[in-house]
């Protein structure tokens, strides 16, 4: 589920022949909007939501779904064809003018304005190259940090990486 405006974006995961898609619940009047398909959701798989003042994020399996809350419709997926180094994507978060999406192969910073993205692997300095989780954490004057956990996959140990978004450099790990 994500929170837009006063409605609840409740994701249907879809079993045998019924498809996945989304319902918008109106917290201000209990009441289900029309349910929409997802076509265009690259997986059924659901792994988090994210939203931008126009667009909504859907990290799954098979990459990023994206909801257009201005036309009501899908726009093209974020997959591996146009930049993502790997279609699976544990979480999206958006921070600033950029979106950061998590994968087993590094953290895919996601450059809206410009449809086109970085990957932020060990060789930028993080602690491992499979990203898990992201969270956000803003100090007293407003400066904000981007936590990115790691899933110790393989031969790799779990843990954090601390990046600043406003320079896409790794503070600590």
């Amino acid at each position: 589920m994500h929170l837009y405006n006063s409605q609840l974006v409740v994701g249907l995961a879809g079993e045998g022949g019924s498809p996945p898609g989304v319902q918008m619940f109106n917290l201000n009047t209990d009441q289900f909007g029309n349910g929409r398909l997802i076509a265009g959701l690259p997986s059924n798989i659901v792994n988090g939501f994210t939203s931008t003042s126009g667009v909504l994020y859907i990290a799954t399996d098979g990459g990023i779904g994206r909801w257009n809350y201005t036309t009501n419709d899908w726009m093209d997926s974020i997959t591996a064809s146009n930049g993502l180094p790997s279609n699976i994507v544990e979480d999206v978060m958006a921070v600033g003018s950029n979106v950061y999406m998590t994968t087993p192969s590094g953290l895919f910073v996601w450059n809206p304005s410009t449809q086109s993205g970085a990957t932020l692997t060990m060789n930028n300095g993080l602690m491992a190259q499979s990203t898990w989780g992201l969270a956000i954490a803003t100090n007293n004057a407003g400066a904000s940090t981007l936590i990115v956990s790691h899933d110790g996959r393989g031969a790799e140990r779990p843990g954090v990486t601390l990046l600043d978004p406003t320079i896409q450099q790794v503070t600590s790990t």
